[in-house]
């Protein structure tokens, strides 16, 4: 079955709102029935067969990838290709992994290649069968090379399975070589040639080939343990500063042969990192960059759009102000190499103001453990989360508030003492610590006796660092009033008269909360 009957598939309407991110992981990544390579976004995958190469879908037993090609069959003379349709971009990074089965006949013949190339034949370039393994243009007839008759320009690792002799550049050993240009008799890998234990032993065996555009250095590795690698400027040297290559599989079998199959487990492309969000909290964090915000291993070559999916910053960073710039979705992009669908991930900006107001009551009875945290000036019918500490001791776990309908809340039951620390959080967004203090009634004085004993002389609530008092006499008139009030009143009015045996009543306004009220009995007895 050839690769365009899955090119059908791309008739199929999908969605570029999900992705299906691995194509080799036999899982509906998008979660819209299609899997792998059945999805239309896994489209750039596909490959191009040439000659006797072809789909399958009964590869030998043993393997993992899903997505296979016989390279060739078992049988003399075979020569084919696999061409990934779309180019890749040498200008970035790029990662290729695969198993191979190489036969079951340890006298078959020939192996295969993992070609770079810019051949004018593009997605249908050939080289030659027998030991030139489908990309080489060496006649063995006349003993000579013609680049013509190879895939070239062209950077090839070869993964050869049999000795054609000396006279022909081989050696005996299964081994892994680098070629150029398809001049397969003068490898430029150093050494020319890496030794392999006999692959052709009814088994697949996993292949990587890694291309680091930083360091234009490729690395070839088989099973974990033989590798090679070749550095060069390979776009200027080989392909005459084309960055846009084809990229794929070739194979050939001669006078001998072994079916030669490839299943592939991974092509790995830039990527754009993995979703996240960011709720800017009452104005804060103001600036950040919405690059940090995301998740995996993003690369750096992506570009940002904002909610309305126009250009958003200056760089890959995408530096976010919250004074001037809009909230909602902003898209990070990678545009990849192979004519997938770009890669994007998203960063969701929202804000959440968390702002209440706190009062208490105290308690009516000395412990009476009646006293209560009033919030008030929140959402309505809001659920917020509270914690706050009391007398230094943190609670043990956040308590679950409701408000009412018109943002008004009642904690109540709760034990004279400090509450500080208090933090009030809505979806995530804490409001400003706050602290208020529930007293015990029985600790304001309910009697003063100024006679100069030393012993109850004035009104003594320097503990409540008072704002402001305010007493009257029991026919409600006002008889003294003192700002920042700790322990002044001995008894007397404003004017410094004594005041007269009996029963005054008191208004004292305290930092964050209602005003306290109460009496207090003047004794003039000796």
């Amino acid at each position: 079955m050839k690769s365009r009957i899955l090119l059908l598939i791309l008739l199929l309407p999908f969605s570029l709102l999900a992705q299906e991110f691995d194509c080799f992981n036999q899982v509906d990544d998008d979660g819209d029935g299609l899997m792998d390579m059945a999805d239309p976004d896994c489209s750039c995958y596909l490959f191009n067969e040439v000659g006797d190469s072809q789909l399958t879908t009964t590869p030998p037993a043993g393997n993992t990838g899903q997505y296979c090609f016989d390279i060739t069959d078992d049988l003399n003379s075979q020569l084919g290709a696999i061409w990934l349709q779309n180019k890749i971009d040498l200008n970035n990074d790029f990662a290729f992994r695969a198993e191979i089965y190489a036969g079951n006949n340890d006298g078959g013949a020939d192996g295969f290649a993992i070609v770079f190339h810019d051949d004018p034949s593009g997605t249908g370039a050939l080289g030659l069968d027998g030991v030139n393994i489908g990309f080489g243009g060496y006649d063995t007839f006349w003993g000579t090379y013609d680049a013509l008759d190879a895939v070239s320009p062209s950077v090839a690792f070869e993964i050869d399975t049999y000795d054609n002799g000396v006279s022909q550049g081989d050696v005996s050993p299964d081994h892994i070589a680098i070629s150029l240009n398809g001049d397969v008799y003068n490898p430029i890998s150093l050494p020319a040639t890496t030794a392999l234990p006999n692959i052709e032993d009814d088994n697949y065996h996993d292949v990587l080939i890694e291309w680091n555009s930083n360091a234009q250095t490729f690395y070839f590795e088989i099973d974990g343990v033989y590798s090679t690698s070749y550095t060069a400027d390979v776009v200027n040297t080989v392909f005459s500063g084309q960055n846009l290559v084809n990229f794929g599989f070739t194979g050939s079998t001669g006078g001998f042969s072994n079916r030669q199959t490839i299943c592939i487990t991974g092509l790995d492309l830039p990527s754009a990192g993995t979703s996240g969000n960011l709720q800017i909290c009452n104005g804060t964090p103001q600036t950040f960059d919405l690059f940090d915000q995301l998740g995996g291993a993003p690369s750096t070559i992506g570009s940002w759009t904002d909610p309305l999916g126009s250009p958003f910053g200056s760089s890959y960073l995408g530096a976010f102000d919250f004074t001037t710039d809009a909230l909602g979705i902003y898209t990070y992009t990678v545009q990849n190499n192979s004519g997938c669908n770009a890669p994007f991930s998203t960063v969701d900006i929202t804000t959440s103001t968390t702002t209440y107001t706190l009062n208490s009551t105290n308690n009516t009875a000395c412990d009476s453990g009646d006293g209560s945290l009033i919030f008030s000036s929140l959402l309505g019918n809001a659920t917020y989360d509270l914690i706050y500490d009391l007398n230094g001791n943190t609670i043990s776990s956040s308590i679950s508030i409701t408000s009412d309908s018109i943002g008004g809340y009642v904690l109540d039951g709760l034990a004279n003492g400090d509450y500080t620390n208090v933090l009030l959080s809505y979806q995530g967004c804490v409001a400003a610590a706050n602290t208020v203090k529930i007293y015990n009634v029985c600790d304001i004085p309910q009697g003063i006796s100024p006679n100069n004993d030393g012993i109850n002389d004035s009104f003594d609530v320097a503990w409540l660092e008072a704002l402001n008092i305010n007493i009257y006499n029991r026919y409600g008139t006002k008889v003294y009033e003192k700002s920042h009030y700790r322990k002044e009143w001995y008894g007397v009015s404003d004017s410094g008269d004594e005041l007269p045996v009996g029963t005054y009543y008191y208004v004292i306004e305290v930092s964050g909360r209602s005003p306290i009220t109460g009496w207090v009995y003047i004794n003039r007895e000796n």
